[in-house]
């Protein structure tokens, strides 16, 4: 009923993906490593993803929550940064915050997303179990996804400006050959539905649609 308009027919979409690393826990998942902007447009999509990092900024910062300033000792911690926002263990709270903070320090105010979606690393690994995907020469299996991905993430100096700019794209490219391999590779539907529909039963997978009607059907 409203894939029509999830894919654009009615009206451009653009939606914020956010790859979550749940081996750093937050209270919807894990730590915002990296964000991807999906947007469709009569059936065509274009995604883009960026590491969560490059939205650090030298702007004014909005006052984290209290416990932020007891457990982060880091004389240079500024305020709520975009990739903390999931605080609030609510999913539909915390991705209004992290909506607000991303337009904020993406200094692009009065937008907006149709829908945010948080994906953790662990259903990636059950997702790479169902296609032949390889990256660099790399088969990826559920064994090995979070090492490689882990690698590129974090084999870098987090407070090196131009290591964070260099840093290899390897959560876009994989998004990107993930999602062209779930549309086209009919034979394997059976296995995709099934894997989300357990991702969204063990909070693997979290949704937040601006339309009332599509958040409906997804709690349902």
């Amino acid at each position: 009923q409203h894939s029509g308009e999830l894919l654009g027919f009615d009206q451009p979409q653009k939606h914020l993906l956010l790859f979550q690393n749940n081996n750093e826990l937050r209270p919807n998942g894990g730590f915002i490593s990296a964000y991807g902007i999906l947007e469709t447009k009569n059936g065509q999509f274009n995604l883009e993803f960026a590491d969560s990092y490059k939205l650090l900024k030298d702007i004014d910062y909005q006052p984290a929550p209290g416990p932020f300033y007891v457990f982060i000792k880091d004389p240079g911690f500024k305020g709520w940064y975009f990739h903390d926002g999931n605080f609030d263990p609510d999913f539909k709270t915390s991705a209004e915050k992290i909506e607000e903070l991303f337009w904020h320090q993406s200094g692009e105010e009065n937008q907006s997303f149709d829908s945010i979606t948080a994906i953790n690393f662990e259903l990636l690994e059950d997702l790479v179990e169902i296609y032949n995907l390889e990256i660099e020469g790399v088969k990826l299996t559920k064994d090995n996804l979070f090492s490689v991905l882990e690698y590129e993430v974090k084999n870098i100096d987090t407070h090196n400006v131009e290591d964070l700019e260099n840093r290899k794209d390897i959560l876009g490219v994989l998004a990107n050959k993930l999602l062209k391999k779930m549309i086209v590779s009919l034979t394997s539907y059976n296995s995709l539905f099934d894997t989300i529909n357990k991702g969204l039963d063990q909070k693997k997978l979290l949704l937040h649609f601006k339309n009332d009607e599509i958040q409906q059907i997804a709690e349902e």
